[in-house]
């Protein structure tokens, strides 16, 4: 029976790390690409730049929107084996001393990642925007 588990929790886990790794390198080509286009735009008046950064803004939202669906679906399956084979997760825990059951305040932290990743999308076409309007003089009153 540890082997089962083990193989499922192996399959999901390896699913986790893709996920985290796609993360990881978009959230990091994203802010390459961002501190890009911000540097140029801050040195030149070029609206096509700012438009291409508030469209790269607007599709890296929605893939963390799309892909939060995806860590859901990833957590549900571990909660699910848990729940199922809770008894034989004991003797695989043992098994590995490094490993760690989640404490009360991990699971109450309130800086979850995907919320983090996606204020950072917000705030950069925000920015790209606010850039416009200005450009083109819309709502120059208020900004």
């Amino acid at each position: 029976m540890n082997d089962k588990i083990i193989q499922q929790y192996k399959i999901l886990s390896d699913d986790m790390r893709f996920y985290a790794d796609q993360r990881f390198k978009i959230v990091s080509v994203y802010m390459v690409i961002n501190g890009f286009l911000i540097n140029v735009i801050s040195k030149e008046t070029v609206i096509y730049l700012a438009i291409i950064g508030l469209a790269l803004s607007f599709l890296c939202f929605c893939w963390e929107i799309r892909t939060k669906l995806w860590w859901g679906t990833l957590i549900e399956q571990a909660k699910y084996i848990e729940t199922k084979y809770k008894e034989d997760l004991e003797e695989v825990y043992l098994m590995y001393p490094t490993q760690k059951k989640p404490n009360g305040f991990e699971k109450l932290s309130i800086f979850n990642p995907s919320k983090v990743v996606s204020l950072i999308y917000l705030i950069g076409g925000f920015s790209y925007l606010i850039y416009i309007l200005r450009y083109f003089r819309i709502c120059s009153y208020f900004i």
